[in-house]
């Protein structure tokens, strides 16, 4: 028998109004926020935001006679005890008490203590709250509360696909320069060599903040693409790997030669920057500590930065001191003829 995802619901209230769930796990998100608002000895109405959400959602009705108190969990906060109250006849809500992990308390509702007689303790089990079922009509009929049971062990993406507009280029980038000119009268030696160290990236980074997180990917095909004067791409296996991962790669030149009197030449050691984005969609698993599993879909964008070989450019040439003493020597010479010729 599979294990349960959540933890025994328990309800305060009565059967009235419409039923509603909030199931946030769906969503890879949790209860971020919660507002309550209370008249009398009635919960009137509830507000949940959820972690990726600016907007709450609402539930019953409230007006400016009803105060209310509200609570954010902080990242890492989870709940340890809730206990929820119902009036004397158990058809509405009443009024809800839970301490945090981080010692802090909420306690709203049916502020007349003696009221309290119908407490209904909640099996919080780990403690994240990631959901409601509520009843609501003109106030909160009746609340209960989901709670993940277990504690979350590890999460992974797969079943990746890719798709939509690509944005790939292939740019060049400089890694040295050197620069040698031969003055001397006899041939010279030169030699150009270097290394340097480059990132090598890939990441999928979702379209939007998610409280689960899958730091693995499982079966998933990875973006491999070639780093050359035009861009290609495609997709390989990877059993395992990181969701975020940078490797270093050391890139090394080494050229030589000789230059004649007179000569020069400039080298310049460059390589080509791929860089990849592109959309996917996946699933994301979250296992629990007891066993039980969730999946939630998620959108993003993969990137990746790839490099590749060194080429070294080359560009020779004549040092001007020597072009101009050839071209003084040729026209000497040949005055030098035609005076000797004149001669004879």
């Amino acid at each position: 028998m599979a294990p349960d995802l959540l933890a025994p619901l328990s309800t305060a209230g009565g059967k009235g109004g419409a039923e509603y769930k909030v199931q946030a796990w769906e969503r890879g998100q949790r209860v971020r926020k919660i507002e309550v608002f209370a008249g009398g000895w009635l919960i009137k109405a509830i507000r949940l935001w959820l972690t990726d959400d600016a907007h709450f959602q609402e539930f019953g009705r409230h007006d400016d006679r009803h105060k209310s108190q509200e609570f954010t969990f902080k990242d890492d906060e989870s709940i340890k005890s809730m206990s929820l109250w119902c009036d004397g006849d158990r058809s509405r809500a009443g009024a809800i008490k839970f301490v945090t992990s981080a010692g802090r308390t909420f306690d709203y509702g049916m502020f007349d203590s003696k009221r309290r007689k119908k407490e209904v303790k909640v099996d919080v089990g780990s403690g994240i709250l990631v959901g409601a079922v509520l009843r609501a009509g003109e106030d909160i009929d009746a609340m209960s509360f989901y709670f993940l049971s277990s504690e979350v062990l590890r999460g992974h993406l797969g079943s990746v696909r890719y798709g939509g507009h690509l944005q790939g280029n292939s740019e060049v980038e400089a890694l040295d320069f050197y620069t040698q000119v031969n003055k001397f009268s006899t041939p010279i030696c030169w030699t150009f060599t270097g290394e340097k160290e480059v990132p090598m990236i890939r990441k999928w980074t979702s379209s939007k903040e998610t409280f689960f997180k899958a730091d693995t990917l499982m079966n998933t095909e990875v973006p491999c693409f070639d780093v050359k004067s035009t861009f290609q791409w495609q997709t390989g296996r990877a059993s395992c790997d990181e969701r975020s991962k940078e490797e270093r790669k050391k890139l090394f030149w080494s050229n030589s030669g000789q230059l004649s009197p007179g000569q020069s030449i400039s080298l310049e050691a460059i390589t080509r920057k791929g860089t990849l984005e592109v959309p996917y969609t996946g699933i994301v698993t979250i296992s629990l500590a007891n066993g039980a599993k969730f999946e939630f879909e998620e959108t993003g964008t993969f990137t990746g930065v790839e490099y590749g070989s060194v080429e070294i450019r080359s560009t020779w040439g004549m040092h001007p001191f020597f072009i101009l003493f050839s071209l003084v020597y040729s026209f000497v010479s040949k005055i030098m003829e035609f005076m000797k010729g004149g001669h004879s």
